[in-house]
Formats: structure tokens, sequence, C-alpha cells
């Protein structure tokens, strides 16, 4: 597959160079983009001679430039996290050297550290907004999104005038095969993420720690994944930027945290967070595993002893097992039966997945009436809202903004309802307004949620608020999915015994009637 060398800018602003290997052009634009990434420039790489390693360095070099004009302007601070003076460009002037250069101008000044931009009420104002002439960084920014790539969907939103084209076996993997087997359980995860903080907090360097985590794991994915890790940091590149090719592996939350991480320097304690965090949704996922384990033995024993036939004869199919001693029969009722279910539910996911999902307003509907179902509706909703303020008090916790927090934390959710509620509390963020009062207006959250988040987003607390928020509906959920479980095995197990009792009635009232016929003809 050849690769391609990109330009693009992280969720901060920064410029980023790597290489993605994809079919073409229009599918390396998407790939930057699953990557978290807003693709800049997109080119084909040379082919490298034998032995020939490429230099992949992490950010654009800053390059002197001469001035447009006498004139500056000075930033306001806060905007770049300094207040050193940026040239003057002239809106009619086009810039030298192209779309790719103006991310060569850009100072170092302009990049904003970690935690400049986090902190309580921190609504990283856009240069734009305080002056009214532009600046380099804010002009490069501005070409990128013109620039007339691929469309590309970055965090819900789509990027670019062209369209994907992408292979329906590929499109097949990546909405049905890598979110059931994604090549590495969450398990593996939670250790990798202890063992990998552990290593830095010893001093060990970067790719010596990767190459270590590959030894000690046996996971053949996650071993393919650390080697060309290796590599590319020893090539000068990002960590990041390997991570985030595989986001059915590493979610978008997950290389994000690891993207604050590099910039600023703090890579053991967000590994520490990440561990515990995946850690957290083991135990949510087990949870749910546990509680339903009963209904589906019960489930999984009504069908071996009822079986298809008995829908339309009302005599179990285990009696012919016994009585007449038809075993194939008996596997096509039952084995074939529950098959034949699997089959129209996988058909059915399918349909939703690789088409309906495309359609506008359709994935917004699903997700409202799955909310809307009684008892269950209230379980999906809880257990979301804690995905949802975990992840949130994990990325402002290591930095991150609070419009891209909440971004991230949305799309984390896998509910487009709650997801467009963060979407909506971060553009009230981006004018100067408290992110509590558009999720309140959500009315998705309980008005004790909104009351902690209030007091953390006013006091400075914001993270600690949603980790108890967090805890609070994990704790509720957990209530919850416990009383669901048992409701749903109570009703399944009557419905199972009515349907078994009526059958023996059937039975013994046949068996009762031939005796009497019997008895008559004598």
């Amino acid at each position: 597959m050849p690769e391609f060398a990109f330009t693009a800018e992280d969720k901060a602003g920064n410029a980023v160079n790597g290489r993605v290997a994809a079919d073409d052009q229009l599918d390396a634009s998407y790939r930057i983009g699953r990557m978290g990434y807003l693709p800049v420039h997109v080119e084909p790489v040379e082919p490298q001679l034998e032995g020939v390693e490429p230099v992949l360095p992490t950010r654009a070099p800053a390059a002197p430039v001469e001035p447009v004009s006498d004139v500056t302007i000075t930033a306001p601070p806060g905007a770049f996290g300094t207040g050193s003076p940026y040239r003057q460009v002239d809106p009619a002037q086009p810039l030298a050297g192209g779309l790719n250069s103006s991310l060569q101008e850009i100072p170092d000044q302009a990049h904003i550290e970690p935690w400049q931009r986090g902190g309580p009420l921190s609504a990283q104002p856009s240069v734009s907004a305080q002056t009214t002439q532009p600046i380099t960084p804010v002009a490069s920014t501005a070409s990128v999104r013109q620039a007339p790539l691929a469309s590309v969907p970055i965090s819900g939103r789509t990027v670019g005038t062209g369209r994907r084209h992408v292979s329906f076996v590929e499109l097949f993997k990546e909405r049905m095969i890598y979110p059931v087997f994604p090549g590495a359980t969450t398990g593996e995860l939670a250790v990798m993420y202890r063992q990998w903080a552990t290593l830095i907090g010893a001093g060990i360097p970067l790719h010596q720690s990767l190459h270590s985590l590959e030894a000690s794991t046996s996971n053949k994915r996650l071993k393919q994944i650390l080697q060309r890790a290796q590599g590319h940091v020893l090539a000068g590149g990002r960590l990041s930027v390997v991570l985030a090719e595989f986001p059915w592996i590493f979610p978008t939350m997950h290389t994000e945290l690891i993207r604050a991480a590099e910039e600023g320097g703090f890579l053991e304690t967000v590994l520490g967070q990440l561990a515990e965090y995946v850690e957290h949704e083991m135990a949510i996922r087990d949870l749910v595993r546990k509680e339903t384990l009963w209904s589906k033995i019960v489930l999984v024993t009504a069908l071996m002893i009822l079986g298809a036939k008995f829908f339309w004869t009302w005599v179990p199919v285990i009696v012919d097992l016994v009585v007449q001693g038809d075993v194939s029969g008996y596997l096509w009722n039952t084995v074939g039966f529950g098959g034949a279910i699997l089959a129209v539910a996988f058909a059915v996911v399918a349909l939703f997945r690789l088409v309906l999902f495309n359609v506008p307003g359709v994935r917004d509907l699903y997700d409202q009436v799955k909310l809307k179902i009684p008892w269950l509706g209230n379980l999906i909703r809880m257990f979301a809202l804690a995905k949802f303020n975990r992840t949130f008090a994990a990325l402002y916790r290591c930095g991150m903004g609070m419009m891209s927090s909440l971004e991230i934390a949305g799309d984390s959710t896998g509910n487009s309802v709650i997801s467009k509620a963060a979407y909506r509390a971060a553009r009230d963020v981006e004018v100067g307004k408290l992110a509590s009062d558009s999720l309140e207006r959500s009315h998705q959250f309980l008005p004790m949620a909104i009351d902690m988040l209030r007091t953390g987003e006013t006091s400075g607390s914001m993270d600690e608020m949603a980790d108890s928020v967090a805890d609070y509906y994990e704790k509720e959920g957990k209530l919850k999915a416990h009383q669901v479980s048992m409701i749903f095995t109570t009703i399944v197990y009557f419905l199972v015994a009515i349907l078994v009792a009526i059958a023996v009635i059937q039975y013994y009232s046949h068996y009762a009637a031939g005796a009497m016929d019997a008895g008559q003809t004598g």
C-alpha cells in the first residue's frame, strides 16, 4: 500500500507532520481525520532507497519570513499563551509559498501549552474575535478549512469538499468486525497502560519502554502496533500519530490524552489515568455481563427445550427427541433455529450500521427511541452519562480546553443525543456561557448533577465534580442494572414456565383423548 506524507493540525491548532499508508489521496485524508487531525496537505511519498530511514518531524519548523509591513499586532494574553508580536498579513496578498508554507511561518510562540489551554471557564478565544486584523496563525487555519480535500469526519463533523472512496470490505470491517473484535481486549489495554506508566516513571526512554511493552505482551496485534510506534518515535515522530491509526483499539479519548501528554511532558500521569479509566470501563462491562448472565441461560434453556416446532405444534421438541429419538430434527429445531435468529439480528445490525445510519436523522431517531424504552432506556442513559463525565474529567484534568473536552467526551458516549448536547455546550462555552446551563437545557442530566457541574465550573474544580457525577451515575447505573436484570429474568422465567405448562397440558390432553377414544372403540 503506498504511503502519503501529510501536514495537518491537531485540535489545539499545532502543525503536525507524518505519514500514513492508504489506497489513494482521498483515503489518506480520511485516515488522517480518523487520527483526530485536520488535514492540510497530503502528497504521495517517493519510494525510499534501501537502507535509508525517513525522518518524520513532529512539527513544522519555524522559518524566517520577510515582514510584509511595518505594522505589528500583539495577540491578547491567553489567545496563544503569549503576548509576543505577530506580523500583519494583507488579506488581498496571497501567502508566499502556498498553503503548506503558511504553516512554516508560525512562530514557536504560537504553540499553546496544555496547561495554558485548560482552567475553569476558559473559552479559548479565537484571535479573529479579539482583533480586527488577521495574523498568520489564523490565516493558516482558515486556509486549511478551504482546502479541497476528501470529506473527513472529525469528531462528528465533516471537513472538506470531496467524497471518500472506500471499499465495502473495509467499511464492513470498520463498522461490523472491529467494534466486536478490535484485536485487543479492554483488560489487555489496562495492563499495558499500567506497565507503561511504571516504565516511564522509572525514567526509561519512550522507545525503550515501547520495546519492553512489546516483549511483555502476548497480543500479536499490540506487538505490531508497538513495533511500528518504536520506529516512528526513533524517527522523530509522535506516538499519538501511530496510535490514532487504530481507533477501534485506541479510542479518540486515549489518543487525545497521549497527545496532550506529549506536548506537556506528563506521559506517566496520563498513562496512569488511562489505566484507571479503562479499568472503570472494564468494571462496568463486567457488571453488565454478570447481571445478564442468568437471563441468557434461561433463554438458551428454553430454546433447547421448546425449539422452533413448539410455536406451531405446541409440543416441545425435546419430546420428539426422548420419544422418537429424532436427533437431526431436534438439532434443526434448536441449534438451527437459534442460528437463524442470530443471522437475522446480524442482518438488522448491519443494515443500520452500513446503510441507515448514513441517512440524516436516522441515528438521532434511533438513539432517541433507545433512551425512551421503559427501564432499559434510563439504564442506557445513566451509563452513557457516566462515561461522558468520566471522559470529560480525564481530558480536562490533563489541561485540554473545555470545548475540546466536551466534544470528545460527547463522542465517547456513542449516543448522538448526548453528543449533540455536548456540542451545543461547547459552542456556548465559546461565546462565554456556562457549559452547565447548556447541558441543563438538554434535559438529559439530573438536577443534582447539573448543580454539581455548575459548582465545579464556577469554583475551578470542574474535573473533580465531573468525576463525582460519574461516580454517582455509575452507582445508580449498577443498582438499576441489577433491578432490570432481576425483572427481566423473572419475566423470562415465567414466560418459559407458562409455555412449558401449556406444552405439558397439550401433551396430556392429547394423550387422554387418545386413551378415551381407544376405550370407546374397544
